[in-house]
């Protein structure tokens, strides 16, 4: 063999062993370009789990936020319900009864309940009378009041065709209006309007003193 052939078959086992070389450096190379999408991959489908548990949490705390909602609409309502069952149960009932040739004015409570500041507006013709001051009345008790004349009534104190109106508190501290009419009566609760409420403005004609009204 020659110099020639030689240095060709050197240089071609040179060539042979870069390109094995290049080969197991690409081989590497792709090993290690899989392993890093690998991981990536498994990253992300991690990252896909928290976010699956984060939304399942999300929907479990907006179900109990709905529950608890519910519960404590639930609670109201039977606190309501109490309340109104109690108020009916201790609600006074008044009844005036105008003065006869038998008798005289009176004033009854017919309710379960204490009926507190008691007031009584009475018209006849074109004469109209107050009772002052105001008073109380336990449960199925009655009382003549002291009845005087009141020059002028309130604006809404007496409706238009009604000869009588009683008013009284109640131990929670809800204001009546009893009409002549039978009717269910008007009631104003702590914590509603007040301006916009004329009969409430009775208990200012309670309260000034004037000359019994003769008879």
């Amino acid at each position: 063999m020659d110099s020639l052939s030689l240095a060709t078959t050197v240089a071609t086992c040179i060539l042979a062993v870069v390109a094995i070389g290049a080969l197991l450096a690409n081989v590497w190379q792709a090993r290690q370009t899989k392993r890093a999408v690998d991981a990536a991959v498994a990253e992300t489908k991690a990252v896909e789990g928290q976010t699956d548990a984060l939304l399942r949490q999300a929907t479990a705390t907006e179900g109990q936020v709905m529950a608890s909602a519910a519960q404590a609409n639930a609670s109201q309502m039977l606190a309501e319900e109490a309340r109104q069952s109690r108020e009916l149960e201790w609600q006074p009932l008044l009844v005036f009864t105008p003065e006869t040739y038998e008798r005289r004015n009176q004033l009854t409570n017919t309710g379960r309940g204490p009926a507190y500041r008691s007031v009584v507006v009475f018209r006849k013709g074109n004469a109209s009378a107050v009772s002052r001051p105001p008073i109380s009345l336990g449960a199925n008790s009655d009382i003549q009041p002291p009845m005087y004349p009141a020059d002028r009534l309130l604006s809404g104190v007496l409706p238009h065709g009604t000869t009588w109106a009683a008013y009284c508190e109640d131990q929670f501290g809800n204001k009546y209006r009893f009409l002549d009419k039978g009717a269910r009566p008007d009631v104003w609760r702590p914590g509603e309007e007040q301006s916009t409420v004329q009969w409430l403005q009775v208990w200012r004609l309670a309260e000034p003193m004037a000359p019994p009204v003769a008879g």
